[in-house]
């Protein structure tokens, strides 16, 4: 009955990946085994070993901190919540409201630990707010910006840099659609 999942290979995330805009996770992609539980519909438990980061100076396979995560997503109709981490430093979190009709709210980050920067040449901080209105016909408005903390292309420690885009699209018919976004840095 769907209560328990388990998966290997080279692995796609379909149960503890964030609900946001950039949809973050830190075990998709990767290689190795996942478990997933499923106590009750629309939570997931998640537990894996990897093996992507787990080269040691010899080049061989070390199965050390590194390779194990774990994640929990509960998601509903009106809304999906998930928090996971991984021992090769990344972390993720997100909350997404769509109980509003036509309308989705949502809001995700990602946290890098410094060994976790090194491996993924990321940054420390990243989080994303979306919003999202269709309920007018054939038109949608949203607006998305991203929040960067301390990342690894500015020299300085301790930067922040916020970026805004509005945008509009408008279906003309089943074939044509016309949008329209710019970004503010």
């Amino acid at each position: 009955d769907d209560k328990i999942t388990v998966a290997a290979g080279k692995l796609k995330d379909n149960w503890i990946a964030t609900s946001g805009f950039e949809g973050w996770s830190v075990l998709d992609k990767n290689s190795g085994a996942a478990l997933t539980i499923t106590p009750v519909k629309g939570l997931n438990l998640t537990g894996a070993a990897i093996i992507d980061y787990c080269i040691n100076d010899e080049k061989k396979d070390d199965l050390n901190g590194y390779a194990f995560l774990g994640g929990a997503k509960y998601k509903t109709e009106t809304f999906a919540a998930s928090v996971s981490g991984a021992g090769y430093g990344l972390f993720t979190a997100d909350f997404k409201y769509t109980g509003i009709k036509d309308v989705v709210i949502s809001a995700e980050g990602k946290y890098e630990t410094a060994d976790g920067r090194e491996k993924l040449g990321g940054q420390e901080l990243l989080t994303d707010v979306w919003v999202q209105y269709s309920g007018i016909e054939n038109l949608t408005l949203g607006v998305l910006s991203f929040q960067y903390f301390n990342t690894t292309t500015v020299k300085d420690d301790n930067d922040f840099i916020i970026t805004v885009t509005p945008a509009a699209a408008y279906q003309v018919n089943k074939v044509v659609r016309l949008s329209l976004e710019g970004t503010y840095t």
